[in-house]
């Protein structure tokens, strides 16, 4: 996706979130010594073709490197993940027992997607106490969702978050019920960015016990070509891809999808996605991949 103007402060403001979250200590000089190179970067390249997703992987990049540790979310993604498994038996159990299991498990695994620390709203995982009364909006999204898991053979779920993905497990075993014939496969990161799920933490939470799990590439949200062979064989013979969070959104969105249908399942977290979408932000989107929305991120 196009960088867009909102993006572009974001940018420079999430400089400021992550060293100070990581590094406490960290002197201000050395933040702004970060931010000037995120804009130095920036300012060399032609605007034309400056892609969010690119510009993600940039950011993070400056980020690991003055902190000087290959994986600065470590301790944090660790964290997460044992708080979500501790809710896990919970969300699980209403989930199961509700009407509408794979209703619930999609909402649930999008409420996940709150637990991201490029994001500009404080986590909160107290809203899973609340999910009977979460909405996915228009239901008209959610019909057409299940006409096309009843017809999708192949079914690539794309990972976002640490934490999120014990939320995903769900969301994978409610899908296996019901549609035992179906292939599922869930993707990961191809290595370290920001708190987004790697092939470390599928393994952790139990993700490689239910479906197979695939790395992607190393970068907030997939960026086809610079994705394994692997990978970019199951994308393209997925029919049906299921792209959770914001990262992957903005890279999707602009990636050719022919034979795919494709549906977003994210939380409207800053202040672009609001607008893309037309909600109030902190809606948990579920949005098919078509023409027009495509054309609102040209």
């Amino acid at each position: 996706m196009r960088l867009a103007s909102e993006c572009m402060s974001c940018l420079i403001k999430q400089v400021e979130r992550a060293i100070r979250l990581l590094s406490p200590n960290a002197p201000n000089s050395l933040i702004v010594k970060t931010q000037h190179r995120v804009m130095s970067y920036i300012a060399n390249q032609d605007p034309s073709s400056l892609r969010s997703e690119d510009m993600g992987t940039v950011t993070y990049k400056f980020i690991a490197e003055v902190l000087g540790m290959e994986d600065p979310y470590a301790e944090q993604k660790k964290k997460y993940n044992r708080l979500a498994q501790n809710l896990h038996p919970k969300v699980l159990k209403f989930v199961s027992e509700s009407k509408d299991a794979l209703r619930y498990a999609i909402t649930a695994s999008i409420l996940g997607n709150s637990i991201d620390f490029g994001a500009p709203i404080p986590i909160n995982l107290d809203e899973f106490t609340e999910l009977s009364n979460m909405s996915l909006g228009d239901i008209h999204h959610y019909e057409r969702l299940l006409e096309l898991l009843e017809n999708a053979k192949n079914i690539l779920i794309l990972g976002d978050n640490t934490g999120e993905i014990v939320f995903d497990k769900i969301l994978v075993k409610i899908l296996t019920e019901k549609y035992p014939s179906k292939t599922i496969i869930y993707s990961v990161r191809g290595g370290p960015i920001i708190n987004d799920a790697t092939m470390e933490d599928a393994i952790e939470i139990g993700m490689t016990k239910i479906c197979r799990v695939v790395e992607s590439s190393q970068s907030p949200g997939v960026i086809l070509d610079q994705s394994s062979a692997e990978f970019q064989q199951i994308f393209n013979e997925s029919d049906l891809i299921l792209s959770k969070g914001q990262g992957n959104f903005e890279s999707i969105i602009s990636t050719p999808t022919p034979t795919q249908a494709v549906f977003f399942l994210l939380k409207a977290k800053c202040e672009l996605i609001p607008k893309i979408f037309q909600v109030p932000q902190g809606t948990l989107v579920l949005r098919e991949k078509t023409e027009k929305l495509e054309k609102k991120c040209v």
